[in-house]
């Protein structure tokens, strides 16, 4: 494939090519962010949910360097999410042009077999917020601004203040004989209507809450009597813990539950000689959430732009 005076050659990504496209990725994002927010763990991981045939493209120039990738995901029946990265070395040059066609001829796959449901879709494609080429490309292909994600985080310099009071509401550590279906429910309650929320057998929520990133030490619930009200769940990365999801029942808020779990689990981080904490949110919650990180201490480091283009 030629862009100007370039020529590429545009592949499927394979498991030999993991390593190097981690380093393009991560190279990315230290150009746009000032640090690395991606390993190949996460890499392999997405992997192992999308059809790595049809849905992932690698961009190489010349000399057989891996310039470009991107990959679509289908988050849940009528949401496809994709993401392309471009060598910072190699801005410029058509690369980003390029891995956008591809995703469309894909998307028109996946439209022709929503059509024949009679149902409709929605296309978002995730970029840094400040990456004015990206932006200028999918706004020249139609797609819509929708909102802001926020990477926060906090590193704990000293012992954090012990949890808030939380009225009846006790927090213990998780157990997952005892609350396993319990938290999975508290999910799809606490999580039905935010924008993110996509429905979930229990079996699948094991599945991939089992991951061998996911350490159940550091995952917590609350309690109202017999009734689960509240649960954080975190996960190993390479630069420290991530919360994944954190939940607190509509009838258990505005009392300090949310606060108090995470400042459980900044205190078991702390014990546990982990001082870096993250997690990703939209940056104008439906719930409030990001005030109530922000309230715990943690601080905006970069943000991603959600562009969307919808299919009736």
């Amino acid at each position: 494939m030629q862009m100007g005076k370039h020529f590429y050659q545009v592949v499927a990504a394979k498991l030999i090519d993991a390593k190097e496209i981690a380093d393009l990725i991560i190279a990315c994002d230290i150009e746009q962010f000032g640090v690395p927010d991606f390993s190949l763990d996460d890499l392999l991981e997405i992997w192992n949910d999308i059809p790595m045939e049809t849905n992932t493209w690698v961009i190489r120039n010349e000399e057989d360097k891996i310039t470009g990738y991107g990959f679509l995901e289908e988050v849940s029946e009528g949401r496809l999410d994709s993401y392309g990265y471009v060598h910072p070395s190699d801005k410029g040059k058509g690369i980003g042009t390029i891995l956008l066609n591809m995703m469309e001829k894909r998307i028109a796959t996946y439209a022709t077999t929503y059509e024949k449901k009679g149902k409709s879709f929605v296309w978002n494609n995730i970029i840094p917020a400040l990456n004015a080429d990206a932006r200028h490309l999918l706004e020249s292909r139609e797609f819509v601004f929708q909102r802001l994600h926020s990477k926060m985080e906090v590193v704990l310099t000293k012992e954090p203040d012990p949890p808030c009071k939380t009225g009846q509401s006790i927090i213990c550590p998780y157990e997952e004989q005892r609350d396993g279906v319990s938290v999975w429910r508290a999910y799809l309650e606490t999580f039905q209507d935010t924008r993110e929320f996509r429905p979930i057998s229990y079996d699948e929520w094991m599945e991939e809450k089992n991951g061998s990133d996911y350490d159940k030490q550091f995952w917590y619930v609350a309690y109202s009597g017999k009734d689960l009200v509240g649960y954080v769940i975190s996960k190993i990365i390479p630069d420290g813990l991530f919360i994944d999801l954190l939940g607190v029942k509509k009838a258990a808020r505005n009392k300090g539950l949310g606060l108090a779990l995470l400042q459980t689990l900044f205190l078991k981080s702390y014990e546990m000689n982990i001082k870096r904490i993250s997690l990703m949110v939209d940056a104008n919650s439906i719930t409030g959430a990001n005030r109530l990180y922000e309230k715990a201490g943690m601080q905006s480091q970069f943000q991603l732009a959600v562009y969307c283009k919808k299919r009736e």
